[in-house]
């Protein structure tokens, strides 16, 4: 259904990026695993981005977490309401039906 594509979509995109960062930075630190490579400043830039960029997933996984947190909440209000509706047509249609008979 959509609110499961909504709640997956997030999720996924924060894997992707989390496997992509990672893909890239074993990446690098592979290529200047050769014994004639000295370390470049890209890895050092790399690996100083590498705290910054945890720190941004974590940031991005907390907003994550009450973003669906916060939407659970709220399809369990509208359910509880749907049922209440449900519940006072029912009623109705059962005093319509003893009146009207």
């Amino acid at each position: 259904s959509m609110t499961s594509v909504l709640f997956l979509f997030p999720f996924c995109a924060i894997n992707l990026y989390s496997i992509a960062w990672t893909t890239v930075l074993q990446l690098v630190i592979q290529r200047c695993a050769d014994p004639p490579c000295e370390t470049p400043p890209m890895l050092a830039t790399m690996s100083s981005l590498a705290g910054f960029m945890a720190l941004i997933q974590v940031a991005m996984l907390l907003l994550l977490t009450f973003r669906l947190q916060r939407a659970a909440v709220r399809f369990y209000d509208c359910r509880a309401a749907c049922g209440k509706m449900i519940e006072y047509c029912r009623n109705f249609a059962s005093e319509a039906s003893v009146y009207c008979s």
